[in-house]
Protein backbone atom coordinates (compact mmCIF):
# COMPACT_ATOMS: atom_id res chain seq x y z
CA UNK A 1 0.00 0.00 0.00
CA UNK A 2 0.97 3.62 -0.44
CA UNK A 3 1.99 5.31 2.80
CA UNK A 4 1.28 9.05 2.81
CA UNK A 5 3.61 11.28 4.78
CA UNK A 6 1.98 13.20 7.65
CA UNK A 7 5.12 14.74 9.15
CA UNK A 8 7.67 13.56 11.70
CA UNK A 9 5.62 14.56 14.75
CA UNK A 10 2.37 12.99 13.55
CA UNK A 11 3.76 9.67 12.36
CA UNK A 12 6.25 7.47 14.20
CA UNK A 13 8.90 6.10 11.84
CA UNK A 14 7.80 8.45 9.05
CA UNK A 15 11.41 9.25 8.19
CA UNK A 16 11.91 5.58 7.26
CA UNK A 17 9.11 5.51 4.68
CA UNK A 18 9.43 6.80 1.14
CA UNK A 19 7.00 7.23 -1.71
CA UNK A 20 7.39 4.61 -4.44
CA UNK A 21 9.67 5.60 -7.31
CA UNK A 22 9.88 3.85 -10.66
CA UNK A 23 12.11 4.66 -13.63
CA UNK A 24 11.44 3.32 -17.12
CA UNK A 25 13.39 3.78 -20.33
CA UNK A 26 11.46 3.28 -23.55
CA UNK A 27 13.43 2.32 -26.65
CA UNK A 28 12.23 2.67 -30.24
CA UNK A 29 8.89 4.38 -29.56
CA UNK A 30 6.83 5.16 -32.62
CA UNK A 31 6.20 8.90 -32.83
CA UNK A 32 2.65 10.26 -33.01
CA UNK A 33 1.19 7.03 -31.59
CA UNK A 34 -0.40 6.97 -28.13
CA UNK A 35 1.04 4.37 -25.76
CA UNK A 36 -0.96 3.22 -22.72
CA UNK A 37 1.21 2.42 -19.70
CA UNK A 38 -0.04 0.48 -16.67
CA UNK A 39 2.11 0.11 -13.54
CA UNK A 40 0.88 -2.49 -11.03
CA UNK A 41 2.04 -3.25 -7.52
CA UNK A 42 2.32 -7.01 -7.14
CA UNK A 43 2.90 -8.61 -3.75
CA UNK A 44 1.37 -10.58 -0.93
CA UNK A 45 -1.85 -8.99 0.28
CA UNK A 46 -1.89 -6.31 -2.44
CA UNK A 47 -4.93 -6.10 -4.70
CA UNK A 48 -4.68 -4.68 -8.21
CA UNK A 49 -7.75 -6.24 -9.87
CA UNK A 50 -10.60 -4.84 -7.72
CA UNK A 51 -13.69 -4.49 -9.94
CA UNK A 52 -15.12 -1.88 -7.54
CA UNK A 53 -11.97 0.27 -7.57
CA UNK A 54 -10.14 -0.11 -10.89
CA UNK A 55 -7.21 2.08 -9.74
CA UNK A 56 -6.45 0.24 -6.50
CA UNK A 57 -2.86 -1.01 -6.59
CA UNK A 58 -2.03 0.46 -9.98
CA UNK A 59 -1.66 3.63 -11.98
CA UNK A 60 -2.39 4.14 -15.67
CA UNK A 61 -1.27 6.91 -17.97
CA UNK A 62 -0.79 7.60 -21.67
CA UNK A 63 2.32 8.77 -23.46
CA UNK A 64 2.57 10.28 -26.93
CA UNK A 65 5.72 11.75 -28.44
CA UNK A 66 4.83 14.09 -31.25
CA UNK A 67 7.00 15.38 -34.08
Amino acid sequence: HYFPYYGKKAQVGAHLRHNPLVAVKFLNLTRNVELKIVCKIIGAGITFDNVHDPYEGKVEFKLKIED
